[in-house]
């Protein structure tokens, strides 16, 4: 593979390792992801719409304080088919917090 750098290498192949359980679902997909609480999820499931934030329940995260999606009353969202894999990889640190858990979606679980 060419890479930009050895550092983008490295920062590519540890988040291939890393986030190898979830790539076969995300990456080609043809989808967009959302990440929510499970509080938010039963509300996205009574009203049928992930809807912006309304400030009912506390963020998940303490980044989403400062997220511009949620300034502009907008619903963030994950785009993992718009970018070829290894760019998708090289941004990791930007959306994989939001998968690693400690629990994981395919039913494992990180400490």
């Amino acid at each position: 593979m060419v890479y930009p750098n050895d550092i983008d290498a490295a920062h590519i192949e540890q988040a291939r390792a890393d986030y190898a359980w979830i790539l076969p679902t995300v990456h080609q997909s043809g989808s967009l992801w959302h990440r929510t609480s499970i509080d938010s999820f039963r509300e996205i499931l009574q009203s049928g719409a992930i809807l912006p934030s309304d400030g009912r329940f506390a963020p998940t995260y303490p980044q989403s304080n400062s997220c511009y999606g949620r300034h502009i009353g907008a619903v963030c969202l994950f785009d993992f088919d718009s970018e070829p894999l290894n760019q998708i990889l090289l941004h990791a640190i930007k959306w994989g917090p939001f998968f690693a858990g400690p629990w994981r979606c395919d039913g494992g679980y990180k400490n």
